[in-house]
């Protein structure tokens, strides 16, 4: 074989090999925009796991009981300052004490035991725990609420200068047709209590009403907590 007929021989099988690179290269990029670029999934929040079982605390209330002032001021607070930290806290608090509520076509007209202005600030709370959902946010909305006077009273002290929160929105809530939605969906848990609902605030421990609690929340909530937790330390044990 002449030279010339050899160089001609290994251009051809030169232009073959880079003709099946770049096909090799192309049909790599066109899987790349198919598939699209790998999603990178988000690390699950790491919450510390702390042994042992929780307890549910659920507060019936109303917001201008004075002995409910008194149990959210002097125990309700107090307690959970002291035991979130735990972890085995489960808060459920439901405004609504012995109100009554009648439905009106799509709204509702309700009664409340002190009257109009403690209805509209039992919505102003119904409202934020809906929008704040978590106890840590709405706990301290609750004790700023109770005892207030009248509506503008709560939100200006409250409720208007709270960055965590949508004043406007809360305030439309409470005083709209979804604020009393949810003081009659609140009437209906109240309702539901087996048995009946007969003091206000009505205070419940692990679904049921515990009268000593009402006097010494912290002490009754860390003897049901086993093992008990540091943030017991100090709380003395009830008899």
């Amino acid at each position: 074989m002449g030279l010339v007929k050899i160089l001609l021989v290994v251009l051809v099988y030169a232009q073959i090999l880079d003709a099946r690179r770049n096909s090799l290269l192309v049909n790599a990029s066109l899987q790349v925009v198919e598939r699209g670029p790998k999603e990178v999934e988000p690390k699950p929040k790491e919450v510390p796991i702390k042994p042992g079982n929780t307890v549910a605390i659920g507060i019936y209330m109303e917001a201008q009981c004075p002995d409910t002032t008194r149990f959210i001021t002097k125990q309700l607070i107090p307690t959970w300052n002291q035991l979130r930290t735990s972890g085995r806290l489960q808060m459920t608090i439901v405004p609504f004490g012995k109100a009554r509520c009648q439905q009106v076509d799509n709204d509702f007209k309700c009664d409340c035991q002190h009257g109009e202005r403690e209805c509209e600030l039992n919505q102003l709370m119904n409202c934020a725990i809906d929008q704040l959902v978590y106890p840590d946010l709405y706990i301290p909305i609750i004790g700023c609420i109770q005892g207030k006077t009248d509506l503008n009273n709560a939100y200006q002290t409250c409720i208007e200068k709270n960055k965590q929160l949508h004043p406007e929105k809360l305030l439309d809530c409470a005083k709209g047709t979804r604020g009393r939605h949810l003081l009659a969906l609140a009437g209906q848990k109240t309702v539901a209590l087996n048995p009946a609902l007969t003091f206000v605030p009505w205070v419940m421990l692990d679904g049921e009403r515990n009268i000593d609690a009402f006097y010494a929340l912290n002490e009754n909530v860390c003897k049901r907590l086993e093992p008990r937790p540091q943030e017991c330390n100090g709380v003395p044990i009830p008899q």
